[in-house]
């Protein structure tokens, strides 16, 4: 998913890729099932939430009051 620039709206120059977290959260999980470490179950919460933030965010963008 990427946003393209808008001459209407100039928020940014050139395109910006967007939905980068599950990248990231897949490799994460990959890395975790090969080493065998498992974190805290609150760790894993609190990443999982800043997660689904993220792609809500990157679906539908919120304002820095509602992501704060």
């Amino acid at each position: 998913m990427v946003a393209k620039p808008n001459p209407i709206v100039p928020q940014h120059q050139r395109p910006v890729a967007y939905l980068g977290g599950p990248g990231l959260a897949a490799g994460l999980v990959c890395a975790l099932l090969v080493t065998g470490e498992l974190p805290g179950a609150g760790i894993c919460a609190g990443a999982g939430g800043m997660l689904l933030l993220g792609l809500f965010d990157d679906l539908r963008p919120l304002r820095p009051l509602a992501k704060l």
